[in-house]
């Protein structure tokens, strides 16, 4: 039981606090509550290193001084939490709060102490009656999830919670909801604001609903989507395996925390998840396309297992369509006009919008074809603007079916109908797998097969794809080999890449600027080897998530390896100047393995930084070598884990033929002569593809893989 009485220390406090009249001046208030203060830091201090009593004792003196000093009341409320007395703790902490409302602090230590208590009603109410719930959102989760599974530890056994006015409240509005046109009308609300990426509004919608349904799978799927696409993942995954937890037979609840658990690199689990999801449903088309997502990060799954399940996904949702494909009546004229449209959910800011803007302002000058846009998502920005200037026809298809777009496209007598998705966010490939086109082409978006037979191509480089490579066995498309792959164009406002950091600094500054669930335990390894093969050198991984623990895996990855954390430096998330500003540090940057980068190796050499890449035998192993073959730097890819290691070596021996590199890619990408001379190759390339695979088609010709 905590002391009620005030111990011989206390004295101190004492001592410091003259007796003073009512009329004191500012001076000697100011002076009081300095020594309050000074009190409740040695307090506070005691606190910390375990020492509850002495704590205490100087709490209860602050309070014999001032009975209203609410950090005194509050942290004796914790004190009596953390000694199992939560009944006590409750009253001091409510006080704690009346005398300082806007406390969100103050407000989560009594909703936690109260559900300790099992007073669940007041733990609801006085978490609901927070002034700013969204602005601590993630703050609110732990709270949350422990208020729900209390309700259903207390529900399933009958007891606090089956007796309690708790339940009947808590039933009565859950059932009125569940039944009610405004349940329905705030899915609708959220659904659109998830396809609008209006993530914020998207919280604060989903954190009301779950503070009227905390036992609604729905409200805690929709909360973890917003704090996924809004926070970056913080809390995300806990939330959803709470609507895994509450309703575990709805397959969309286990693929949407597959989603965010390979983002975060645990692909195992997420695999898990994705199969749970589709041995619910195996007709479910967005779990079976996340799944291959997270196949083709797995270092452990090989090219023909990802090429089989690829397959399986056509056999499930593309062979009960092909009875019913149409007879395409399209004008077999091989020198005519082609109309080619394009199919994206891409058309705004986003990085694959960097690659195809480019191109469309080139392609739309070719008289010999008809471009014609079908844009598959809510969003609209400048981005936007720009994509739809080059168009002939624009179609916003935005909340049409599949069966609906595929129609759409067939009306339209579209000649060549090609995909930027793959399997990624937002595609439309069971539009294609109906064949609204008579020729189908992929291309950008994913690097690896649809696994549909409807898709007639997909486009490659002699890079990515060599003549007679293995790497055609791993597509049910023909593949179609362009000149080059393409460049985006610099950034706006790009910094200055300045000097070989390794020339001033004394050591090696290696870099990770790819997304952490690309840093496989495969990438780990192999850069554990390079940075045991430079003792000197440091690594420096950007875009860490530091709320969700991933900064402490990741830590605890390289040490379980031999690499001290004192060699790592973790950077969060920036704005695109304070992540491209961060290049500037660096002297290479290292790939990540299988699934190599793409944006984030264009513009490290934008910035002058080249990036060593391990390449193998699937497309997204070759990513790095094909970008660094374009921009003349192909000296920086290896063949074999020996020779990654060697490379690395090589450039730590050789800085200044590295602050070459340097300063040349520095200057290709000032005048921009790479990046335009490669984009007028890859769109000729283009043009000559299509006109290809349109005579072939007329001349009742099957696809097959040619050089464009």
């Amino acid at each position: 039981m905590l002391s009620m009485q005030s111990a011989p220390i206390g004295s101190y406090v004492a001592q410091e606090l003259p007796s003073v009249p009512s009329h004191i001046d500012d001076a000697l208030r100011a002076a009081r509550e300095r020594v309050l203060q000074t009190a409740l830091e040695h307090g506070e201090s005691y606190h910390r290193a375990g020492m509850l009593v002495e704590a205490e004792e100087f709490y209860r003196t602050i309070l014999q001084e001032d009975p209203e000093h609410a950090q005194a009341h509050h942290r004796l409320g914790l004190l009596a939490v953390h000694a199992k007395q939560p009944e006590q703790g409750v009253l001091l902490l409510k006080k704690a709060l009346a005398l300082c409302p806007e406390s969100m602090s103050f407000r989560l230590d009594l909703a936690d102490a109260l559900i300790q208590s099992q007073c669940l009603l007041q733990a609801w109410t006085v978490l609901n009656d927070s002034p700013d719930k969204p602005g601590y959102a993630t703050a609110l989760i732990p709270l949350l999830l422990d208020l729900s599974e209390a309700m259903e530890v207390s529900k399933s056994a009958g007891g606090v919670y089956a007796a309690s006015s708790l339940k009947r409240k808590a039933d009565k509005r859950y059932q009125a909801l569940r039944a009610s046109k405004t349940k329905m009308h705030e899915q609708a609300a959220a659904t659109q604001l998830l396809a609008q990426e209006k993530f914020q509004a998207l919280e604060a919608l989903a954190l009301d609903l779950l503070f009227k349904c905390p036992m609604d799978n729905f409200c805690w799927e929709l909360f973890g989507l917003a704090l996924f696409q809004g926070r970056g993942g913080k809390g995300a995954d806990a939330c959803l395996r709470r609507a895994v937890a509450l309703a575990p037979t709805v397959a969309e609840n286990q693929y949407n925390l597959g989603g965010v658990l390979t983002i975060q690199g645990k692909l195992q689990e997420a695999e898990d998840a994705f199969r749970s999801a589709l041995r619910i449903d195996p007709q479910d088309a967005l779990a079976h396309m996340n799944l291959l997502f997270c196949l083709s990060h797995n270092a452990t799954v090989g090219a023909q297992q990802l090429f089989e399940e690829h397959r399986r996904f056509g056999e499930v949702f593309e062979a009960p369509l092909r009875k019913s494909w149409p007879k395409h009546a399209n004008d077999r004229n091989p020198q005519r006009v082609i109309r080619v449209g394009f199919v994206s959910p891409d058309f705004r800011t986003h990085v694959v919008a960097k690659f195809i803007l480019p191109m469309f302002e080139r392609l739309a000058k070719d008289t010999s074809l008809t471009l014609i846009a079908y844009y598959t998502l809510a969003t609209v920005d400048e981005v936007t603007t720009q994509i739809r200037g080059h168009f002939a026809q624009w179609n916003h298809v935005a909340g049409m079916s599949d069966e609906a777009l595929a129609a759409t496209i067939l009306a339209d007598q579209v000649d060549i109908l090609v995909d930027l998705s793959g399997h990624t966010r937002f595609n439309r490939l069971l539009a294609f797998a109906r064949k609204p086109a008579p020729v189908q082409v992929s291309w950008i978006g994913y690097p690896g097969t649809t696994g549909l037979t409807g898709m007639d191509y997909y486009l490659v480089d002699k890079v990515l794809c060599p003549p007679e490579s293995p790497i055609e066995q791993q597509f049910t498309e023909k593949l179609v080999r362009l000149p080059t792959c393409g460049l985006i164009q610099p950034e706006a406002g790009l910094p200055d890449p300045g000097p070989l950091p390794a020339l001033r600094n004394g050591g090696l500054t290696l870099g990770s600027f790819n997304r952490i669930g690309k840093i496989t335990p495969e990438s780990v390894a192999l850069w554990a080897k390079l940075l045991h093969a430079l003792p000197s050198a440091r690594l420096l991984v950007g875009d860490v998530n530091f709320d969700d623990g991933v900064d402490l895996r990741l830590i605890a990855s390289f040490e379980s390896l031999g690499i001290d954390r004192q060699r790592l430096r973790l950077e969060p998330r920036r704005d695109i100047q304070g992540y491209l500003a961060l290049h500037q540090e660096v002297d290479f940057c290292l790939d990540t393995t299988p699934y190599g980068g793409g944006t984030t190796t264009y513009h490290a050499l934008h910035m002058g930084v080249p990036t060593l890449t391990l390449f193998g035998d699937t497309l997204t192993r070759r990513l790095g070598l094909c970008i660094l073959t374009h921009y003349g730097c192909e000296q920086f890819a290896a063949d074999n884990e020996q020779h990654f290691v060697e490379k690395g070596v090589y450039w730590s021996e050789h800085l200044h033929e590295l602050a070459a590199v340097r300063a040349s890619l520095a200057e290709k990408v000032r005048l921009h002569q790479e990046a335009q001379v490669q984009q007028q190759r890859m769109v000729d390339g283009i043009s000559r593809a299509f006109r290809t695979m349109w005579k072939r088609w007329c001349a009742g010709l099957p696809a097959e893989s040619f050089d464009a």
